[in-house]
């Protein structure tokens, strides 16, 4: 069996460093990055079909249906409260309001008016023009 040399294949290899007393040393450090990247691959296809099918069947049930009839009746009647809604049998009856004013009318004398004429008599002293008119007619001879 032969023996290997631990020194043999290690001549391409870093040698770790020895840190002495004196001296300083240097590590690097190194980062790694990651890219991360995404393909879309078809990996199949699929055909998707809908079909609607009809059919007709007949379905039975109960069904309520109310119907009111309103019926409005004038009373016109003067009354001194008001009173709720009430039921007669099974009609419901709600009464109708309306406020009314009551005016009275009469005949009163408000006032009078009193209109007497008097007569003054005052001389009263004004200028003004007046004018007059003369007319002058003269005759022309022939003989002149």
């Amino acid at each position: 069996m032969t023996r290997r040399d631990p020194t043999q294949g290690q001549a391409n290899q870093p040698q770790p460093p020895v840190l002495g007393t004196e001296e300083s040393l240097v590590i690097p450090v190194v980062t790694e990055d990651v890219a991360i990247r995404k393909e879309k691959h078809i990996s199949g296809r699929v055909r998707i079909t809908k079909t609607v099918h009809d059919r007709e069947a007949l379905l039975e049930e109960t069904v309520q249906r109310e119907e009111v009839n309103v019926e409005r009746v004038a009373i016109n009647r003067v009354v001194d409260e008001v009173s709720e809604q009430y039921y007669e049998g099974e009609t419901l009856v709600i009464p109708i309001y309306t406020e009314v004013l009551v005016v009275e009318k009469r005949l009163m004398l408000a006032e009078e008016l009193r209109i007497t004429k008097q007569r003054y008599e005052q001389p009263v002293q004004e200028h003004v023009t007046l004018r007059d008119e003369e007319v002058k007619v003269e005759r022309l001879d022939d003989s002149n």
